[in-house]
């Protein structure tokens, strides 16, 4: 009951969002990380802006995700489909945004 009141869904959302990105970088090698911040700062300004400063919304992070993924290099895509998969902050990603 607490926790429901404390973390409304959207905060969880958002937080398992931030947790799985968290884990993926710590995954990288650095031409990983590289590769990785190279195109995060691709994104529109108010994108890595908003993600910067936590001010994106959970729908907003899925378009962050769904526009970095479409124009990341083919070698960071494979690392993100394979994180999604494999580690469980994808599990859990999936499992809090699919929860109404």
């Amino acid at each position: 009951m607490t926790w429901n009141t404390l973390w409304p869904q959207e905060r969880k959302r958002q937080r398992a969002f931030f947790l799985f990105g968290l884990a993926l970088i710590l995954q990288l090698d650095i031409e990983g990380i590289r590769t990785f911040f190279h195109t995060f700062f691709r994104l529109p300004t108010w994108m890595w802006q908003g993600f910067l400063g936590s001010t994106l919304s959970s729908a907003d992070l899925m378009l962050f995700a769904v526009y970095m993924f479409v124009i990341a290099p083919n070698n960071l895509r494979k690392g993100l489909i394979r994180h999604l998969l494999s580690d469980p902050t994808g599990a859990t990603m999936i499992r809090t945004y699919l929860t109404l």
